[in-house]
């Protein structure tokens, strides 16, 4: 086989491939098992509590324990053990429990009322209709699990061509750059200057960032642009250069990956969005994850900690001009995460149907033309529902629970939990062809900027938005060609030289 063939071979190292080491494959669920061993005794435990903790507790507890229970077979691609290789239907799982579900009893106790309840069942109906989901998609579309246990033991594996991939990172370097110069020439304000500038004016800082993106009159391709710069051009040069630099150990790729880094940060700082700059320290530290094969070290966590909570942290104390205290803003910080994400969420079903109708499609643009009345500004809708500020643009934000219970209750969260879970699961899928079940440029690139979207973004955005705004879909085009190039590779060769 010659250097060019190598390149779409699915078996660039039989030493690796699943024809010459099937035999030591050692599938690793050690995680899941204890995880499903240790849920009934946390369930005997909260039947001791008093009321109505104890039903909450108990309710969500036996909801996890069926997600496992169906999922154990698939536990290396569903479950806690698929973190090791950071799957997207395991960090979907797991943000989702830990930013909405575990929270969403502390939402009850707070907000007592029927509407609560009702918000709770339907997030714990996630455990129910989303695993079916990625169950339904892996029937169409398996995943060799043999395959997948050989991926998480490989070290990385070095591209044949590197000359191609760094001047496509100049390239897309190249490109950001020209996105980013057009982008700083339409707003009128940089929010980051502003916020230097005159800290401590929250309500004039909120409506600067509001206008830097959602109320920028510009066209819609434009947007998107804007915002895949953001979330997915600048981390995906990031990683592939510092994939390159650590592989291949040329100084070019360090330059790249140093050039990449300065800018990323510089742009996703613009809008003092706070998870966005976050973002990108998380992606390298996932990269040294995947590096250590899924370990992470003393080191390695607290250096991550500090990197992605630095800004968030400059930016919650010069925002509200809070004296120094530090374990104050850091309380703020957490309920940013790990509380507003679900309480945003229950607002959708304190709105829905009480104080409004179901908006029967109307939140998506997809569906909207089939209204009189066209698309209805729901996020913007419950903003002012809860935050009666006086601003005339804000975004609640929320799971995508949130919109398609506002379109059609309980119809919708049921549809649309499964097929989240089928486009989740086949995503997964798709990456895993397009990189040969090899640990790769391709797939540790994906795996690490896609990681946002799966976790943080996937708590507290509606799914569509993340497929379309936060580039997931420029991510499918890219396999989607990636197969086709494949397929009309190898029809265009002798059989004997396959």
């Amino acid at each position: 086989m010659s250097k060019g063939q190598q390149g779409f071979s699915l078996e660039r190292n039989p030493r690796l491939s699943p024809k010459g080491f099937s035999a030591n494959v050692h599938r690793r669920k050690s995680l899941d098992a204890v995880f499903i061993l240790t849920l009934p005794f946390l369930f005997l435990l909260f039947l001791t509590l008093d009321e109505p903790v104890r039903h909450l507790a108990c309710v969500l507890t036996a909801a996890i324990f069926f997600y496992e229970l169906i999922t154990y077979d698939y536990a290396e691609l569903y479950g806690l053990s698929g973190l090791k290789v950071i799957s997207f239907p395991s960090l979907a799982f797991v943000s989702f429990t830990v930013m909405i579900a575990i929270p969403s009893i502390f939402v009850v106790l707070n907000e007592s009322s029927d509407h609560a309840y009702t918000f709770f069942y339907a997030v714990n109906s996630f455990y129910l209709f989303f695993p079916f989901g990625l169950l339904l998609a892996n029937y169409f579309f398996r995943v060799d699990l043999d395959r997948l246990a050989i991926l998480r033991r490989q070290n990385f594996v070095r591209p044949v061509n590197a000359n191609r991939i760094f001047y496509i990172l100049w390239i897309l370097l190249g490109l950001c750059l020209l996105i980013m110069g057009a982008y700083i020439l339409r707003i009128e304000k940089i929010p980051l200057l502003e916020l230097i500038r005159h800290p401590g004016e929250r309500m004039r800082l909120a409506l600067l960032r509001e206008e830097s993106m959602k109320l920028l009159e510009i066209p819609w391709l434009e947007h998107y642009l804007y915002s895949w710069l953001r979330t997915t051009l600048f981390a995906v040069g990031i990683i592939a250069s510092l994939f390159m630099a650590v592989v291949a150990k040329e100084m070019r790729f360090k330059v790249l990956f140093v050039l990449f880094l300065l800018f990323g940060l510089f742009n996703n700082s613009l809008t003092i969005t706070k998870a966005h700059a976050a973002f990108l320290i998380l992606s390298i530290a996932l990269f040294y994850f995947l590096k250590k094969g899924g370990k992470i070290s003393l080191r390695l966590f607290l250096g991550s900690a500090f990197g992605v909570f630095s800004f968030p942290y400059l930016i919650v104390k010069f925002k509200h001009e809070v004296v120094f205290d530090f374990f104050r803003i850091l309380y703020i910080l957490w309920l940013r995460i790990f509380y507003v994400p679900a309480w945003v969420l229950y607002k959708y079903f304190e709105v829905f149907p009480n104080y409004h109708d179901f908006l029967g499609g109307r939140t998506s643009h997809l569906y909207s033309w089939f209204h009189n009345e066209g698309s209805f500004p729901v996020a913007n809708y419950v903003f002012q529902y809860f935050s009666p500020t006086g601003i005339s643009s804000g975004s609640a934000s929320a799971n995508y629970l949130s919109f398609f219970w506002a379109d059609f209750g309980w119809t919708g969260l049921i549809l649309s939990s499964l097929v989240v879970g089928v486009i989740t699961h086949y995503s997964y899928w798709i990456l895993l062809r397009a990189c040969c079940w090899f640990k790769d440029v391709v797939y540790v690139t994906t795996v690490t900027v896609l990681s946002m979207s799966f976790s943080f973004f996937f708590a507290g955005a509606n799914f569509p938005i993340i497929v379309v705004s936060h580039g997931i879909i420029l991510f499918l085009i890219a396999f989607w060609t990636i197969e086709a190039l494949r397929k009309r590779y190898e029809i265009s060769q002798p059989a004997g030289n396959l």
